[in-house]
């Protein structure tokens, strides 16, 4: 009789033991929750995404067995693995529309670089036609200058020395006509 007293014991100990492994792993997520509102840690990622939450619930042979079990392993890593890849694909996207507006950018500035050289160089033809105009400008004025005072000295002409010369007047008529 003490044995079945011992059997019957044993067994209903078994058999309470997952009833209550599973009425604890119940109430725990129901205290998770508000963990995770009192944290200020954000709650969407670089996606737009929330944030991954680990999946507490082990079940009764989860807490009894220490190791971990492939299934298990990959459960818990899939979403790891998603949002890894996710993260690659945003990764790749950025990376090229950086690339673009990097070459956009270049392009501009060669752009800019060509019609700065071609203005410099319109710049530097201004400047020498402007230095032309200048000296012709000055060669006018001086001759302008000098015409200026041959006109004004042709009013004050001054008789020097008078010379009287003298010709016979036939002759040179003559001459002259015979030529």
């Amino acid at each position: 009789m003490k044995n079945r007293v011992l059997v019957a014991l044993l067994l209903a100990v078994v058999l309470a033991l997952p009833a209550f492994a599973q009425q604890t792993t119940q109430d725990q997520p129901a205290a998770t929750p508000a963990a995770t509102t009192d944290q200020s840690a954000p709650t969407t990622g670089a996606s737009g995404k929330p944030a991954l939450q680990p999946d507490t619930h082990e079940g009764f042979w989860g807490k009894l067995n220490p190791f971990a079990r492939k299934k298990y392993v990959q459960r818990q890593t899939a979403p790891i693995r998603d949002r890894v890849n996710e993260l690659d694909e945003l990764t790749a996207a950025n990376s090229k529309m950086i690339k673009d507006v990097d070459a956009r950018a270049q392009q501009g500035i060669q752009l800019a670089a060509s019609k700065a050289n071609e203005a410099d160089q319109h710049a530097i033809d201004a400047g020498n036609k402007a230095q032309m105009a200048q000296q012709t400008a000055t060669q006018a004025n001086t001759r302008l200058n000098t015409v200026e005072q041959v006109v004004g000295n042709i009013d004050q002409y001054k008789a020097s020395a008078q010379t009287e010369i003298r010709f016979r007047p036939r002759r040179l008529w003559m001459r002259w006509r015979l030529r």
